[in-house]
């Protein structure tokens, strides 16, 4: 019983302390009819608003001035420690706030509001002596939304004029609207102290501005150089840090009023969305060695969060998407610190500057992400903490930057002394290969050279043994000449060509034979003027003595002072060759024609015959050495004419080409160029 007695007595406590707590939470939950204090302006330069204002949301936006004076309206106002700060909210909230100055507080003075990205802010300032009365108040038409020129007052943040009594209260309404993070600040200043802390303001805003655009274009110029992506990643961020505090911090309106309310979101958007994307593509660029699967697909996340937040403005839903990115964004702070932080324990070089500038930019957006998520109240250190914490990283990042090219220096010092050495290792090898190669050419040569002694002798022991048997062939053949042809003058012809073949012989064999076997076709290099109407003229001489039987029609035109300048014999030797060819391959009782076709520059010989042919894809076979055409029957040759005669005139910049059809034979084309002196004279 006793322990049931001491059970009960404790559900009893229980539920008189539940009973209390509903009672408190209903009493609270009621409309207060408390109001802040009021602001009482005295002796100081300046008064700030926090603790002084008075709060009411209107979900709807419906409520209009006259129903905020209403008795009704004004009870539901509830007073806020500090200064607004409601984060992401698509409610319009009115602010209300009372000021009462002193004699020794100046009658001008002025209230400044700030942040200046607020989209819609309407200022009710009480003139008259009825509170309750619409027509006793001033109204003015604030926000980033609404063109600048209406502003009464065109400074970096808004700016009211106040003309205050002594000792008269002055109520003051706020109705706040916007897609931004809802934050609100204020202070009333006196006219020297409000121009003092307006050129304060401009000139670290707009140095801060100037820092982060300079050392922005810096890492460019040094991506350009290096190709280095990191630099392009950071000099992306600071950029839009640039971009997202050109309007925030108010300077835009200094700069470009005209077009702070068409861009100011736009920018604002851009500036935060690109800094989160630009920060995380840096991080998995500076710690892709040491990034997890899961942590490079984390900032790839956070990469694609932050371009999809740049451009949300456009669509409306910024309000929807800035909250999502800054709970990642405190996800991606813990993440660069750590990554930085294992760069330090693993001893990578620079990793303490690294984690001094993450930590320092970490605990600046950490203040201001909390600040607009709503988590932390609004103070002057958590305002400028990104500016703050962003400067610092600049100089420890450039620092961190700067020991990096530092190191990549000393990598390329240390590759290239690396190579250096390959490159005399490599050396020697290749020396000790080519003193090898120099040993092997030089036997080689030797070699060569025994060969080409031996075939010089074989040519003049072949020279010796044929000029014997021929000098007693043609001795002979001149006695048979002396005896027959008084007797029968029909063998006169036929001594002429067996004469003629023996003379033909005997040139072949002092010339193009001695020339090639000691030295090769490429050596051929005599040189001599010809005149080509006479060297024609004794080659159509020879033609009809070697084939009398043979038809050879000549078509040449007046050659006068046409001289090609090369080797007579060897010449002869090439055309000859060809019209034996002509003759060899084509019927007996059909014809050959020689057409000569002088120009300019050159002279062509074109040969032509009514024979075989060549089939079309041997055409460029048959100048091969020892190479036949298939269609040959005749087992007399061994493929060494038209061998020789192309490379014959090759020798002297002509040319040598055939076209030929087995219905119809074949044309051979001889180009000869003349020379320089005979071209300019004509």
């Amino acid at each position: 019983m006793a322990m049931i007695d001491r059970f009960s007595q404790k559900t009893q406590k229980s539920c008189l302390l539940l009973l209390l707590m509903l009672m408190l939470a209903t009493v609270s939950s009621l409309p207060s009819a408390y109001a802040s204090p009021t602001l009482i302006l005295d002796d100081s330069p300046r008064y700030p608003l926090q603790g002084h204002l008075d709060i009411l949301i209107d979900p709807q936006g419906e409520l209009t001035f006259k129903d905020v004076l209403s008795p009704a309206t004004q009870n539901r106002f509830s007073p806020i420690p500090g200064f607004v700060n409601r984060s992401y909210t698509e409610d319009t909230i009115w602010v209300r706030t009372t000021v009462q100055r002193t004699a020794r507080f100046p009658e001008d003075t002025f209230l400044r509001l700030w942040p200046p990205y607020l989209d819609y802010l309407d200022v009710y300032v009480q003139t008259g002596d009825a509170a309750d009365d619409p027509a006793s108040y001033q109204p003015y038409h604030l926000g980033d939304h609404l063109q600048t020129a209406n502003r009464p007052i065109i400074n970096t943040d808004f700016t009211i004029p106040l003309f205050l009594t002594k000792g008269k209260l002055y109520t003051i309404y706020l109705r706040v609207r916007t897609t931004s993070s809802l934050s609100l600040t204020g202070d009333i200043h006196t006219e020297p102290d409000y121009i003092s802390f307006s050129s304060k303001k401009i000139a670290l805003q707009g140095g801060y501005l100037a820092t982060a655009l300079v050392i922005s274009l810096i890492n460019l110029i040094l991506f350009i150089r290096l190709r280095d992506r990191l630099y392009l990643y950071f000099s992306m961020y600071l950029f839009s840090l640039f971009l997202n505090s050109f309007p925030g911090s108010g300077i835009m309106t200094l700069v470009c009023p005209s077009l702070v309310h068409k861009l100011s979101d736009y920018l604002v958007g851009a500036g935060v969305g690109g800094s989160i994307f630009s920060i995380s593509l840096f991080g998995m660029r500076l710690f892709a060695n040491n990034n997890r699967p899961w942590t490079g697909r984390f900032l790839a996340l956070i990469a694609f969060t932050g371009a999809a937040t740049a451009f949300s403005v456009p669509f409306g839903i910024y309000n929807h998407m800035a909250p999502i990115l800054f709970c990642f964004s405190l996800l991606l702070i813990f993440v660069l610190t750590w990554l930085s932080l294992k760069d330090v324990t693993q001893g990578v070089e620079g990793g303490g500057l690294y984690l001094a500038a993450f930590g320092a930019t970490n605990i600046g957006y950490a203040a201001q992400l909390l600040r607009l998520l709503g988590v932390m109240p609004v103070a002057w250190w958590n305002m400028h903490a990104v500016e703050v914490s962003s400067l610092f990283n600049m100089v420890m990042m450039t620092l961190a930057m700067t020991e990096r090219v530092r190191r990549s220096e000393n990598l390329a010092l240390q590759s290239a002394l690396e190579a250096e050495q390959k490159a005399v290792q490599l050396a020697e090898s290749m020396t000790e290969d080519l003193r090898e190669k120099q040993q092997q050419l030089e036997e080689a040569l030797e070699k060569k050279r025994e060969s080409l002694k031996q075939k010089e002798r074989f040519v003049a022991m072949i020279n010796h043994e044929y000029r014997t048997p021929l000098a007693i062939i043609q001795a002979n053949i001149s006695l048979l000449e002396m005896k027959t042809v008084d007797a029968d003058m029909k063998l006169l012809p036929v001594f002429n060509k067996i004469k003629k073949a023996m003379e033909r012989l005997v040139e072949v064999l002092e010339t193009s034979v001695s020339r090639e076997s000691q030295s090769g076709i490429g050596a051929w290099r005599h040189q001599q003027s010809i005149n080509l109407g006479l060297f024609l003229k004794g080659l159509l001489s020879e033609a009809s003595t070697l084939w009398p039987d043979r038809r050879l029609n000549a078509s040449i035109p007046d050659l006068r002072d046409k001289i090609f300048t090369g080797d007579m014999i060897l010449l002869k030797t090439a055309v000859l060759n060809l019209l034996d060819n002509a003759f060899k391959y084509s019927p007996q009782d059909s014809k050959v024609s020689i057409e000569v076709q002088p120009g300019d520059q050159s002279v062509t010989i074109v040969i032509t015959d009514h024979g075989c042919g060549i089939p079309k894809e041997q055409i460029d076979l048959v100048f091969e050495k020892g190479y036949r055409a298939s269609n040959m029957t005749d087992d007399s040759g061994k493929g060494l004419g038209l061998y020789l005669a192309k490379s014959i005139i090759e020798q002297y910049g002509g040319s040598l080409t055939i076209a030929s059809d087995l219905a119809s034979g074949t044309c051979a084309s001889i180009i000869l160029p003349l020379t320089v002196k005979e071209r300019n004279h004509e």
